[in-house]
């Protein structure tokens, strides 16, 4: 519905800067030998910081989409690192209003002419820079286990306390590098 909180903010898919930059240098052991290199640059995913996996703290019914209450007490648990979540003491955070680290990759090749009629040996470098590419822990609070649930039959209170891991990685999820050496018939 137009107003509705849950659509402001950005798409989940929102990655406002690309680029990407080729450079193919020959070098002088025959026609087909040169060395080439591609850099690629994407901004980081956007997501919305929110309640430990298991929490439905709206209760509408679906885990992991609720967007955490930050009050002062929790930015300064996080140290005031993350101006997403400093913008939304005394609220809600603005849905995907957070970005993981930008991706940044290079893939290298260096290809060797050999005798015979276009035939070439190919070496492969991928992933040079090995950016750690992660799942990030979202959860700006967690349920405090020594807490209890209060509140009435309309209003109810869970106590939280801020992730002391909230933006670190939970799993790497980058191929690593990667070395591939082959060969090329034809032209």
């Amino acid at each position: 519905a137009a107003g509705d909180e849950a659509t402001a903010g950005v798409s989940d898919l929102d990655r406002p800067h690309r680029a990407v930059g080729i450079v193919v240098v020959p070098l002088p052991f025959g026609d087909a030998t040169e060395l080439s290199g591609v850099y690629r640059f994407r901004s980081g995913a956007p997501f919305t910081p929110g309640y430990s996996s298991g929490v439905d703290a709206n209760m509408d019914g679906v885990l992991g989409n609720d967007p955490a209450f930050v009050t002062a007490a929790t930015d300064a648990a996080h140290g005031g690192d993350w101006s997403c979540v400093a913008a939304a003491v005394g609220g809600f955070v603005e849905r995907n209003s957070c970005r993981a680290p930008d991706d940044h990759t290079l893939d290298l090749r260096l290809s060797l002419e050999l005798p015979g009629p276009g035939v070439s040996l190919v070496i492969d470098a991928l992933n040079v820079l090995d950016h750690e590419h992660s799942l990030l822990d979202t959860s700006l609070l967690a349920v405090d286990p020594a807490g209890s649930i209060t509140g009435s039959s309309t209003n109810v209170v869970l106590p939280v306390v801020a992730n002391p891991g909230f933006g670190s990685p939970l799993r790497d999820l980058s191929l690593g590098r990667t070395l591939r050496v082959g060969m090329r018939i034809g032209r």
